[in-house]
């Protein structure tokens, strides 16, 4: 997940702009347990500062693009 910082809720989650919202929700899911802050191999690819950040990162894509009307004004 290179530069995730910069990337878009689309690319946090790793799903194209129409996907539909059982696949938004599998995507949240997955990236919550690959940067799961309690993974060892999390500890060797961030600090853990950007491990907090990118987990509020994807917690905060969630949250826009699991809501149709946040993920329409977003897309907007």
């Amino acid at each position: 997940m290179a530069d995730w910082q910069e990337q878009t809720y689309y690319q946090i989650l790793e799903v194209a702009q129409d996907a539909g919202e059982h696949e938004i929700h599998e995507a949240y899911q997955r990236a919550k347990a690959t940067y799961s802050t309690e993974s060892p191999a999390l500890y060797t690819m961030f600090t853990p500062n950007e491990a907090q950040q990118l987990n509020r990162l994807i917690e905060e894509a969630y949250a826009v693009l699991g809501n149709q009307r946040l993920r329409l004004a977003y897309n907007d």
